[in-house]
């Protein structure tokens, strides 16, 4: 409470059932009855909780529940229902160990685009132990998600003919020809794909 809400709880201090039962500790610090005096031994358990604070895994993935929803969503980009569907929808990490942390880790990566020096201290890991994680995750994401999810393999022709929108069908495709024999019009942009150049070759890449 002294981390998010800047506001501190003796001890023997009694809280009312409605602020507990309902998470409405954020309504405390309004309270008639709060104090901004404290004594030396409240002050003592105050940097004590501070240090514990700064010594915490604050990103614990593996028990991602306890993480701030706009917290999680900062470093990950998904909201936390979104988090367990793909980790659902990827039996290839059921294996794993750490398979929370090891997704995590590829989402802040595609997120930050930080180094894996500075990510590993963030997660509290070897800068060894984070690659290895990428990788695993990697893997896991070419081999269920993308097939299902991304490239030509996972749409027909005729659902991207279908799709087609009005002013690119009617400068590149054929919209008096029946559906089935209509073109597939798509629109490549590279922009924001996770892709490097080297030596005229290009990769995915961490």
């Amino acid at each position: 409470m002294v981390c998010r809400y800047s506001y501190f709880v003796p001890e023997s201090a009694r809280v009312c059932n409605e602020h507990v039962e309902q998470n409405l500790c954020h309504l405390l610090p309004v309270q008639d009855n709060s104090s901004e005096e404290f004594t030396a031994a409240q002050i003592m358990t105050i940097v004590s909780m501070l240090q514990r604070h700064i010594t915490e895994e604050i990103l614990n993935f593996e028990q991602y529940e306890n993480i701030a929803p706009a917290e999680f969503h900062t470093w990950t980009g998904l909201t936390q229902n979104q988090f367990t569907e793909l980790l659902d929808s990827l039996p290839s990490l059921r294996t794993k160990n750490n398979i929370r942390t090891v997704m995590a880790a590829v989402l802040v990566k595609l997120r930050t685009g930080d180094s894996n020096a500075r990510l590993a201290n963030i997660f509290k890991c070897s800068e060894t132990a984070f690659h290895t994680w990428l990788k695993i995750g990697r893997n896991a994401l070419l081999e269920d998600f993308v097939p299902l999810n991304v490239g030509f393999h996972h749409v027909s022709r005729e659902d991207v003919a279908h799709r087609n929108l009005f002013l690119p069908n009617n400068l590149f495709g054929n919209p008096s020809s029946p559906e089935d024999e209509r073109k597939a019009i798509t629109t490549c942009d590279g922009t924001n794909i996770y892709l490097q150049k080297k030596k005229k070759k290009w990769k995915l890449f961490f």
